[in-house]
């Protein structure tokens, strides 16, 4: 258990995290999430609070449990104390009261745990032990006039169903129910799952908490506490049970991206020209549409002839990291009349938006028919290092927010994971008759872009936006991209 408000070494702390998380499971709560908790975190031990973002990626990829509370940081201190992680996400909840069982079926519906319906054998036994109007699935709901004897008799039957994995029971104080009765017969019948128990009523129930303590089974004041703490228990098993990346690099030509670094620094300059961008790319595996780069309106028209129609126009200049902003885009030009007065306006926009700038010309490239819109991304965190994101792609990324991270380096599983986490997923498998994209090359593309912001410790930020993931067995095509270097 700690607590933690800022790590001088991000590093090291990962690395050691994972070895750790193995054996046994490691509970931090964070101080310093919000800005006037970093300015405080920062006064009071003198550490550096750091992104938010890069501390979820890191305790993630270590298997760390992150509480959000400190009464979250002890009941999860509490479960791991004295009961085992459950083997799957599959809950049963036994309650004596209808409202307190639909709570936890309500933050179990929320969470990463389910609430399977029960076998149709345990279905069965609990029919012949329960008055007919009781509710015999999930949650099971023994009724108010209930004793410590029902709740046994049913807490055993439940026990014995094989897809179950963990158990809630729950209790309102009534007049027919003991709490501190049923917590010592607790003591008498076999728990060989996690169980959590929730005795609701205060005052009346704190006698048969502290023996519940002595049987080994954690107490929770409310059932939506102890839906959570379960939930944390079984990502904790899901991380040791999934399996593990491997060290994996794909075949980079390091020497020709290098050369490219070198030239940059030697000119002074932070930003890269998109032919240098696409110089590094194409050398750690990525495929870019058929580009030339055009200084005059004719040479825009010879580009164009050379690709074939449509193209689109894009300004380059190291001086404009979002083109789209300053009306330096033009998609889908069509015929030769479209693509002279696309190049005069996009040109026009410039001089007039910034006419301070220099313009080194205008990219002529080819359009890419189809394919589902993604970003890769990558900015330095200053604790953890290069911190990859993935989410849709385009001119929406900042305003829908449904992206992924991950700290670099990582392998395909990481990758795969980071693709499944955001909830546009199911556009990538297609929906509504549209096919299903190239899942695995946009894996290979995440991990490869991972393996560049981690070779080239002097990259500062950059992304490819978009990345065109063209339908199964097609591959991705980088659209747009840009490199940033550190100002060291």
């Amino acid at each position: 258990l700690g607590y933690i408000e800022g790590i001088d070494e991000g590093r090291a702390f990962l690395e050691l995290a994972k070895k750790v998380s193995l054996k046994k499971p490691i509970v931090l709560f964070k101080g310093g999430v919000t800005m006037a908790g970093a300015r405080a975190a920062s006064s009071h031990t003198g550490s550096l609070a750091g992104s938010e973002v890069a501390y979820q990626a890191a305790f993630r990829q270590a298997g760390v449990l992150r509480a959000r509370s400190l009464r979250e940081f002890f009941n999860l201190a509490l479960f791991l104390a004295l009961q085992p992680v459950p083997e799957g996400p599959h809950l049963a909840v036994v309650t004596n009261s209808g409202g307190p069982g639909i709570i936890a079926a309500d933050a179990t519906e929320k969470s990463a745990l389910e609430l399977p319906t029960l076998g149709a054998q345990t279905v069965e036994k609990l029919r012949k032990v329960l008055p007919p109007h009781a509710s015999f699935y999930n949650p099971v709901d023994i009724l108010g006039d209930a004793d410590a004897a029902r709740y046994i008799s049913n807490l055993e039957i439940v026990f014995e169903d094989e897809q179950i994995n963990a158990l809630l029971l729950i209790l309102s104080r009534t007049a027919t129910v003991d709490p501190l009765e049923l917590s010592k017969r607790l003591k008498e019948i076999k728990r060989p799952k996690p169980i959590t128990a929730c005795f609701l009523g205060e005052k009346s129930v704190q006698a048969a908490k502290k023996e519940l303590l002595r049987t080994g089974i954690p107490p929770f004041e409310f059932p939506e506490e102890a839906v959570r703490t379960l939930e944390e228990a079984w990502l904790y098993r899901f991380y040791l049970q999934k399996p593990k990346d491997k060290e994996y690099h794909p075949r980079v030509d390091f020497g020709r991206a290098s050369q490219v670094f070198r030239t940059a620094r030697g000119e002074g300059r932070q930003a890269l020209y998109d032919y240098e961008v696409r110089e590094v790319l194409e050398a750690y595996g990525f495929r870019f549409p058929k580009s030339l780069l055009a200084r005059t309106t004719e040479e825009a028209v010879l580009a164009a002839q050379v690709i074939g129609y449509p193209v689109a126009l894009k300004v380059v200049s190291p001086a404009i990291l979002h083109k789209t902003d300053v009306g330096g885009v033009r998609l889908n030009v069509k015929d030769e009349g479209e693509l002279r007065s696309a190049f005069i306006e996009i040109t026009s926009n410039i001089r007039r938006l910034r006419p301070d700038i220099s313009i080194v010309g205008v990219l002529i490239q080819e359009m890419i028919p189809g394919g589902r819109e993604v970003i890769l991304g990558f900015t330095k965190d200053h604790q953890f290092g290069p911190l990859v994101m993935f989410g849709l792609g385009g001119i929406y990324v900042e305003v829908l927010k449904d992206v992924s991270f991950r700290l670099a380096p990582f392998g395909r599983q990481e990758a795969r994971e980071m693709v499944r986490e955001i909830k546009s997923f199911p556009l990538l498998k297609g929906v509504r008759g549209s096919k299903e994209a190239d899942i695995e090359a946009l894996v290979d593309c995440i991990v490869r872009f991972a393996c560049l912001v981690s070779d080239f410790p002097e990259l500062a930020e950059g992304e490819i936006n978009p990345l065109m993931v063209l339908s199964k067995g097609k591959g991705a095509v980088a659209v747009d991209v840009r490199l940033i270097l550190g100002g060291e």
